[in-house]
C-alpha cells in the first residue's frame, strides 16, 4: 500500500463520476492511484456506491424496467457540470494568496466543494434513473393490454389517423392520452362520449369535458362500453352533441 497522499482538489472533483464508472479510461486509472494512497478517498468511493445501490436497487428491482437511455445523458451533464464548477474551484486556487493560513482555507473549501459536487451529481444521476424507471414502468402499465382484463384502444380520426390513445380498465374506469388534438380556442372545448349497450343502436352519454388544451382525462362509465367518440363544443361542453366527431374508437 502506497503512503497516505494529501488531498488533491482536481482527483476529489471526479469521486463522483468514478463511483458511477462514467469516467474515460486515463481518469480512471488516475483516480485508480489516487485512491491507492487516499484512505479516505477510498472510503468516500465506497459510501458514493453504497448509496447510490441503497436509493436505486429497491425501487428499480420493483419496476423491473430499464431505466430509458436518454437518462444517461442528463448523468453526463451532470457530471460535467460538476466537474467545470471543480475546475473554477481550481482555477481560483492557483492564484498564490498573500498568506499560508488563506491558501489552507482556500484548499479545503476547494476539497470540501469538490466532495459536495460529487454527492449532488450521484444523487442526480440515482434520482434520474430511479424516476425514470419508475415512469417507464406506469406508462407500460398503462398501455399494456395484458394486463388482466385491461384494453388500449385507439381514438381516431376519420381519415384513420390515430389521435389519441385510451386505456380501459375492467370497472369501468379509463384513462385518455391525448396525442394529436390540437390546442382549440378559448370558446371551445373537447368532450368525450361513450357509446353504451347495444352495438347497432347505442345509448350515447358524455363521458367528460375535457377543455380546450387536451393532454390527459380520467373517465369512468357504468354499463356495457362499445365505443367511444370526441366532439368539439362550446366551451362548458353540451348535454347532446350535433356535431360529427373528430376522433372515434370501437370497443369490442
Amino acid at each position: 500500500m502506497s503512503d497516505a497522499r494529501a488531498p488533491d482538489p482536481e482527483l476529489d472533483a471526479l469521486l463522483g463520476a468514478y463511483a458511477l464508472d462514467a469516467l474515460d479510461a486515463g481518469e480512471r486509472a488516475r483516480v485508480d492511484a489516487y485512491l491507492e494512497g487516499n484512505p479516505s478517498a477510498r472510503a468516500e468511493v465506497d459510501e458514493l456506491r453504497e448509496t447510490a445501490a441503497a436509493l436505486a436497487l429497491a425501487p428499480v428491482a420493483a419496476a423491473n424496467e430499464p431505466a430509458p437511455p436518454e437518462l444517461w445523458g442528463r448523468i453526463a451533464s451532470t457530471i460535467a457540470a460538476e466537474q467545470t464548477a471543480a475546475e473554477e474551484t481550481a482555477a481560483e486556487q492557483t492564484v498564490a494568496p498573500a498568506d499560508d493560513e488563506l491558501a489552507r482555507r482556500r484548499a479545503r473549501r476547494t476539497s470540501t466543494s469538490a466532495r459536495v459536487l460529487s454527492v449532488v451529481a450521484v444523487a442526480a444521476a440515482v434520482v434520474a434513473v430511479v424516476l425514470g424507471a419508475q415512469v417507464l414502468s406506469l406508462h407500460r402499465q398503462l398501455n399494456d393490454a395484458k394486463n388482466p382484463g385491461g384494453r388500449t384502444v385507439a381514438l381516431a380520426a376519420p381519415n384513420g389517423a390515430e389521435l389519441a390513445r385510451v386505456v380501459l380498465a375492467p370497472d369501468g374506469s379509463g384513462r385518455l392520452v391525448n396525442e394529436h388534438l390540437a390546442t382549440l380556442p378559448a370558446n371551445r372545448t373537447y368532450q368525450l362520449w361513450a357509446m353504451m349497450g347495444d352495438k347497432q343502436h347505442p345509448t350515447v352519454v358524455s363521458a367528460g369535458v375535457l377543455g380546450n388544451d387536451l393532454r390527459r382525462a380520467n373517465f369512468k362509465v357504468a354499463g356495457p362500453l362499445v365505443g367511444l367518440a370526441v366532439t368539439v363544443e362550446q366551451a362548458g361542453g353540451v348535454v347532446v352533441s350535433r356535431q360529427q366527431p373528430v376522433a372515434t374508437a370501437s370497443v369490442a
